[in-house]
């Protein structure tokens, strides 16, 4: 694949650090972000197992439409596909702020949709529950002898 902005020199210390560098996105791939990205793994834990920089995973979320660039869904109704990922996102201790961009909303609209369905813009007690929760079984994974590997597979 040709590279027009880099030296080689560049390309091939950006191949070091990012594996897939500059290479095309596969399909498994692209369905691999949209899970990892539905169950709210952070863009840095994304970027490093896929071996890609977080600025190339921001901007193929954005390239398959499941990420939406500043505010180009705001106004919008809701769909189902919304209010999951926000619940997900929500769960994992996500921002409100955060949860705006990523679904292209104004905070408004998120902590509308968040009071609809009855959760507070701190977490509190059941998302500390939660967590405590998925640290137990995680421990209970890794001690039955699962690999890191595999334990992020089950949970995904």
């Amino acid at each position: 694949m040709k590279t027009l902005l880099f030296t080689p020199e560049e390309v091939a210390a950006l191949k070091a650090k990012y594996p897939r560098f500059n290479e095309p996105w596969e399909d498994k791939e692209d369905e691999d972000l949209k899970t990892r990205f539905d169950h709210a793994t952070p863009i840095k834990d994304i970027a490093i197992s896929m071996g890609r920089s977080e600025n190339s995973i921001r901007m193929r979320l954005m390239q398959i439409g499941i990420v939406y660039p500043n505010l180009s869904r705001a106004g919008e109704p809701w769909t189902e596909d919304d209010t999951s990922r926000l619940q997900k996102q929500y769960g994992s201790g996500w921002k409100v702020s955060q949860c705006a961009r990523w679904l292209g909303r104004t905070r408004e609209e998120v902590r509308d949709k968040m009071g609809e369905l009855g959760l507070t813009e701190t977490p509190g007690e059941k998302h500390k529950e939660w967590k405590a929760a998925l640290v137990r079984t995680v421990i209970e994974l890794f001690r039955s002898g699962m690999t890191e590997e595999e334990i992020t597979l089950r949970l995904i």
